[in-house]
């Protein structure tokens, strides 16, 4: 969706994915591994012109924010996408703040395959070499949750308590919901209706990009030291692109279409089981296309 909106003639992306504003987050209480391969000093960022893409930053400075939309033209919409919004209770209060007429976008994946998907996630970048249920089990155990202290393979799936967060705050004609699974079956469909709720001109679909696609590690040990040192973000940074894309095909290989083992997902369907039903009673929806 990120992708397709920021080539819409109507709308300016932040040329950071994923800035993290209003979020609020402290780095220091992030861990090293995480610090060493996901943040990095904003005031570097900053000193270039023009602005790069980047996908993410964790920006605090209000001044710095408004440098993310210095080049948007005259009128058009401005937007950003910041996956952490949904999951932090600070955000829908500071995007309130900011601006009361915001429109929101939230795009809902059966949260028993979003886990899944996110596990795949963290084999890949050296998380965890553990298999599925073992890694969501440990990480629910974690006496100490939060964005890059626990994996919140469970947590990030609570999108009743989440979604009741901005309802308290927004009017619901603000907050546009899309059940990822049709999306997949309706994209035109789901793009008008994303385009209307922006108040903007249609968008027609090119042929179907897939991003962020899964992949893993074919030496998970060796990858998780990678990473743990900081020395899979350097290489990624210094090495020129082909070289990296040769390294990318052997190093990465693509994960099987499912090897969700039936224990696993059925402790995730018991897990998730009352929360589709709050979240249905506060969508006014059928969640169905979860339960078959």
């Amino acid at each position: 969706m990120y992708e397709l909106l920021r080539r819409h003639p109507d709308i300016y992306f932040s040329p950071v994915k994923e800035p993290h504003y209003f979020s609020d987050f402290d780095v220091r209480e992030f861990t090293s591994a995480f610090r060493r391969n996901n943040v990095i000093d904003p005031e570097n960022y900053f000193s270039q012109s023009p602005l790069p893409q980047q996908f993410q930053l964790f920006i605090n400075d209000p001044d710095q924010y408004s440098r993310l939309y210095e080049d948007a033209p005259e009128g058009k919409i401005r937007g950003e996408a910041s996956t952490s919004y949904l999951y932090s209770e600070r955000a829908p209060k500071a995007i309130l703040k900011h601006n009361p007429d915001t429109r929101l976008i939230a795009i809902l994946r059966n949260p028993v395959e979003r886990a899944f998907s996110h596990h795949t996630m963290a084999l890949k970048y050296g998380y965890t070499t553990d298999d599925f249920l073992t890694a969501l089990k440990k990480d629910q155990a974690k006496k100490e949750k939060g964005w890059s202290r626990s994996e919140l393979f469970l947590e990030l799936g609570h999108y009743d308590d989440q979604l009741e967060r901005y309802y308290k705050y927004f009017p619901r004609n603000q907050i546009h919901v899309i059940i990822h699974e049709e999306w997949r079956v309706q994209p035109q469909k789901t793009m008008n209706r994303v385009t209307g709720f922006l108040k903007t001109t249609p968008l027609n679909l090119p042929e179907q990009k897939t991003h962020n696609t899964g992949e893993v590690p074919r030496y998970a040990q060796l990858n998780q030291w990678l990473h743990r040192m900081g020395l899979r973000q350097y290489l990624a940074d210094q090495l020129p692109t082909a070289m990296k894309e040769k390294l990318r095909s052997w190093y990465l290989k693509p994960k099987e279409v499912d090897l969700m083992t039936p224990e696993a997902r059925d402790f995730l369907e018991e897990y998730y089981r009352s929360r589709i039903r709050r979240l249905e009673d506060l969508l006014k929806r059928s969640l169905s296309i979860w339960k078959t």
